[in-house]
């Protein structure tokens, strides 16, 4: 099961939902959190992922970190290891990417994020 989280009241309500379905034992969960992609030269998004980055980089930008975080505290404590994933890029791209590379079952999202495209909405 994949939660993208981005620290609206929607990826909460998604977390609570996960908190309180059934899972078997053997389902485990990632969190995963999108960031913006920098800019590439030639004014095109370039996608990075902690897969994928330069040798010595960072794989978890700082900015990500407290949105992991809430959305740990949200799940709480389910007595099964919870894994937290960043990655850089669309967000909808991403979170398609990373469920078929890791052949996700489930991908749980809230309604509606503060991604770039609700922002101004």
């Amino acid at each position: 099961m994949l939660v993208a989280v981005d620290g609206s009241e929607t990826a909460r309500a998604a977390l609570r939902f996960v908190r309180i379905v059934h899972r078997p034992d053997d389902v485990h969960v990632g969190l995963l959190h999108v960031l913006p992609a920098p800019m590439a030269s030639g004014g095109r998004r370039r996608r990075r992922s902690a897969a994928n980055r330069e040798p010595g980089q960072d794989p978890r930008p700082a900015d990500a970190d407290p949105v992991l975080a809430d959305a740990a505290a949200v799940l709480g404590d389910t007595g099964r290891p919870v894994e937290q994933l960043v990655s850089e890029g669309d967000p909808a791209r991403e979170i398609v990417r990373i469920a078929e590379d890791r052949d996700v079952d489930l991908v749980v999202v809230g309604a509606r994020g503060l991604g770039a495209h609700n922002r101004d909405s």
